[in-house]
């Protein structure tokens, strides 16, 4: 699973992600890089995340406006492996 799709996951279980807390976290059996913040924030220009300071970090929330593309994690026939997909309108 990619950090994209884990990022993607963890935020449709549990409502949001707070990246700058997540490095060594294991969700699913995987676990948070380093980078999250850097994989939070190229979603959010993809435009499949929206975030809010909160202090001096960054919260991250799936982008539920209008028009923002809608995302579903897939399986990937014959793997163990989910990816994010956009859904034509």
């Amino acid at each position: 699973m990619t950090q994209h799709e884990l990022v993607i996951k963890y935020i449709e279980q549990k409502g949001s992600i707070l990246p700058a807390k997540m490095a060594g976290s294991v969700f699913l059996g995987e676990m948070f890089g380093s980078e999250t913040s850097k994989r939070c924030r190229e979603l959010r220009k993809k435009g499949l995340l929206r975030g809010e300071r909160e202090g001096k970090f960054e919260r991250f929330f799936l982008n539920d406006s209008p028009s923002a593309p809608k995302v579903r994690m897939m399986k990937v026939e014959g793997m163990d492996k989910f990816v994010p997909v956009i859904l034509k309108a």
